[in-house]
């Protein structure tokens, strides 16, 4: 079903291309690699995910985009433990693999319990 959504993306692209359409001013990545997830799990992921980028968590990772779409309701908790782990990161790779290891898991985060929290407590975010 995401191959539908690459080729919706491309044909747009198509007709910018051929002055048949506006380019979008603000071009957003949606995350066509999750067919199975609710919209309020794609909203949960979509607030993260600068974030995730920031630790330098690979979301293009195919294991990891498959550990997701395996287990949706852990979205929350494992990017919340992802933050609460972030200064001992070492490097993209760590990261990734942290975070798809939280979600196999089903870790909890200890010391956060909502972005909001997370957010008061690490001024870079």
């Amino acid at each position: 079903m995401g191959w539908l959504s690459e080729i919706s993306l491309k044909a747009r692209e198509a007709e910018v291309l051929l002055g048949q359409r506006a380019p979008s001013p603000v071009r957003r990545w949606y995350p066509t690699a999750f067919p199975d997830l609710e919209y309020s799990q794609i909203q949960v992921f979509l607030q993260y995910r600068e974030v995730a980028q920031k630790l330098g968590v690979n979301l293009k990772n195919k294991l990891l985009l498959d550990t997701i779409n395996g287990h949706p309701h852990r979205i929350e908790d494992a990017f919340l433990c992802l933050l609460e782990y972030s200064d001992k990161l070492e490097d993209g790779d760590h990261a990734t693999n942290f975070l798809r290891k939280a979600f196999i898991e089903g870790w909890k985060p200890r010391k956060f319990q909502s972005f909001e929290q997370a957010r008061k407590a690490i001024p870079w975010l």
